[in-house]
């Protein structure tokens, strides 16, 4: 049953090379003109070969080096949180709780990504530079050996042929890739190899052999014949067999399918992508090769013309450095000259013009003409440069959405699943409000940049021109919400969740407002009771003396030793009453 198994895998397999042999030439021909590295799909390239000793031009390969780089360096630059978690719900994301889970998980898998084992930076590479030349490339997101860290590759598309499901997704890939015999000892234990593989192992350990790698789905997977047993724990089956002995060597099941297959346009009815770039340049690629071949041939006439002679006078033409030409002595140059260049009158202007109109035509399809920003002037107004930044969105969304969803979201799409199944998060930490959430993928481009900028714009624009008419006395009652706009302008600037104030935070730093508030009125209220009470006192007062001076009231005596009456430290009594009044009652004031 296994070799059985093995020979309709490698049937299979071997149906999916020879279908996909027409794109192998489309791409080796690509290759030979803009990427010449990778010129080896249907020829071998040995360590130490010129890979562009047929080209006599390099703008074409230097268009694509600089859009592949472009991709790593506008997408996923190393020194930016190019990536953020989302559950593309707004309300979700806005709860503080929820963003700072969120921004848990993307630093996480950052720190992953980036660390220097995984290989993610040569991986995307590689990737890039594949995706701009063919429109597709192969990357495997797997769990390291010891299961210590992430581990990516990019995989040859000469090597991969791949089916898709009823919904368009690749869940069904075939993979070459040599090994030696000592490798396949140590990968797959002695006992699971063919007996010529163990003699190998003996007299030649670094013998290669050829082995394909299939993943598909369980269901499929058993489908083909196998007992099933296993098959359903896992949603994916991988095995590994030997070709040339037609024999399983290994075969398990994962939690996920481990290729990440970004395509960048698609034709309905073919599982495989081309590059717009690459097949709109190609004829201009072409040309550009033969017009610098046409100009260096003329560059080098004009510098070294060719010679004419007349054969009766020359014996043999030698113009090289120090070198001399022979004469019959019999000739006589007075019939005209026995040796001179032969001038051909070319205008070089044409050629150059030629080569400078192929070199846009060139840079527009590689779209190098729409990855600057467009620079703002001082003489522009503030509707100029929003206009600007809105055409040069437009301009960027054929090349960048693409690679934000099929290539991007992908990638960490597949990491997360890998990290997950490591037991990387904790999940302790995840909020209720995130537990029934989808989680994806929000990108720090500079088309996201660009949109980010127009909705701040907008936002400050608003702003201002409701404080103008508030302060023109147009309006009295704001008629937007300020406070929304606001943390809308704070969250598109992107700074980190803990600037932001949690539910719990803002309520408690109003409550303590509101008591904050309560405490200065109660202030104001007893500063208020004392003044009243100090105006009443002094009412008072002033009414005693009134008395006094009508006397109504006993005048005070003056104090012992001078002074005036009612100082502090002294005795105070009442005068003696005058003859034939009343004596008065004593009075406590």
């Amino acid at each position: 049953m296994s070799k059985t198994r093995a020979k309709d895998f490698i049937d299979l397999g071997n149906r999916l090379y020879t279908a996909k042999e027409p794109l192998d030439q489309l791409n080796q021909d690509i290759a030979e003109q803009i990427y010449p590295p990778r010129a080896d799909f249907t020829t071998t390239l040995n360590l130490g070969d010129e890979h562009a000793a047929d080209l006599n031009d390099s703008f074409p390969m230097l268009l694509h080096r600089e859009l592949a780089d472009s991709m790593s360096a506008m997408l996923r630059p190393k020194g930016k949180a190019w990536f953020k978690c989302t559950t593309l719900d707004e309300d979700v994301d806005a709860d503080v709780d929820n963003a700072r889970f969120l921004e848990y998980i993307g630093t996480t898998m950052r720190r992953k990504l980036y660390d220097a084992r995984s290989k993610f930076i040569r991986a995307t590479k590689e990737g890039d530079r594949d995706y701009c030349a063919f429109g597709m490339c192969v990357i495997s997101v797997e769990e390291a050996p010891k299961r210590n860290h992430l581990y990516l590759r990019s995989h040859h598309l000469r090597d991969c042929a791949w089916l898709e499901n009823d919904i368009g997704e690749i869940d069904h890939l075939h993979r070459k890739e040599m090994y030696t015999a000592r490798k396949m000892k140590l990968a797959f234990g002695e006992k699971n190899l063919h007996q010529t593989i163990k003699t190998a192992c003996e007299k030649e350990p670094n013998k290669e052999f050829a082995v394909r790698i299939v993943v598909m789905p369980a269901d499929e997977y058993d489908y083909t014949g196998g007992d099933g047993k296993g098959g359903k724990k896992l949603p994916f089956k991988i095995c590994y067999i030997d070709i040339d002995n037609c024999k399983i060597l290994r075969e398990g099941g994962l939690p996920d399918f481990p290729y990440v297959v970004p395509r960048w346009q698609t034709l309905s009815g073919s599982q495989y992508a081309f590059s717009p770039a690459a097949m709109t340049s190609l004829p201009d690629a072409r040309m550009a090769q033969m017009m610098a071949h046409i100009l260096l041939e003329a560059g080098e006439k004009a510098v070294d013309p060719p010679i004419m002679a007349t054969e009766e006078a020359v014996r043999e033409v030698n113009i090289a450095a120090g070198a001399i030409s022979w004469l019959d002595q019999k000739y006589d140059e007075r019939f005209g000259e026995a040796m001179r260049p032969l001038k051909i009158e070319g205008d070089f202007r044409t050629g150059f013009a030629l080569r400078q109109d192929l070199r846009e035509l060139l840079s527009r399809a590689f779209f190098i003409d729409r990855l600057k920003l467009p620079e703002a002037t001082k003489e522009m107004t503030a509707y100029e440069v929003s206009q600007r930044i809105e055409e040069h969105v437009r301009n960027l969304l054929p090349l960048f959405e693409p690679i934000e969803i099929e290539y991007n979201t992908r990638l960490l799409d597949k990491t997360f699943s890998v990290l997950r199944n490591m037991g990387v998060f904790d999940w302790g930490m995840m909020p209720e409000g995130l537990q029934d959430a989808d989680i994806t993928w929000a990108f720090e481009s500079p088309l996201q940049e660009a949109q980010s900028r127009l909705l701040a714009q907008k936002g400050e624009e608003t702003l201002s021109k409701v404080f103008a008419a508030k302060q023109s006395g147009f309006i009295k009652v704001d008629p937007v919400h300020g406070d929304k706009i606001v943390k809308d302008i704070v969250r598109g600037i992107n700074g980190p969740s803990t600037w932001r104030k949690s539910a719990e935070e803002e309520e408690a730093e109003a409550e303590q407002f509101e008591m904050m508030e309560k405490m200065k009125a109660t202030l104001a209220g007893a500063a208020q009771e004392i003044g009243t009470a100090g105006q009443v006192a002094e009412q008072v007062g002033k009414g005693a003396s009134a008395l006094r001076e009508g006397g109504l009231l006993p005048q005070l005596p003056p104090p012992e030793g001078g002074g005036q009456p009612g100082q502090p430290g002294q005795q105070l009594a009442p005068a003696a009453p005058q003859q034939g009044a009343p004596a008065p009652a004593q009075v406590g004031y």
